[in-house]
């Protein structure tokens, strides 16, 4: 997520949010996969976040300019990141 939130810079192209977007995605897929059933609701409150994130993404026009989208994409990373670190949590009791 610190990557994807470098990358939301009023300079930056809407591919290189999709770039970065792909990369969470990746990510997020890799450990929801560690944790198997280990913490179940975490994990699926993770790939629902990870789902809206992606979503809200790709729901952004190319001709959109990142200061328009900025705000909705920062939201739905914060999401994303309080969903992992609620599962970090559980599966480190």
């Amino acid at each position: 997520m610190t990557n994807f939130k470098d990358t939301l810079k009023p300079s930056s192209t809407i591919e290189q949010i999709q770039t970065a977007r792909n990369q969470v995605v990746k990510a997020f897929d890799d450990m929801v996969s560690a944790a198997g059933d280990a913490a179940k609701d975490r994990v699926d409150a993770v790939k629902t976040a990870e789902q809206k994130f992606a979503a809200a993404v790709k729901a952004v026009p190319d001709s959109a300019t990142l200061t328009q989208a900025i705000d909705s994409l920062r939201a739905e990373a914060a999401n994303v990141q309080g969903a992992v670190a609620d599962l970090t949590s559980e599966v480190k009791c």
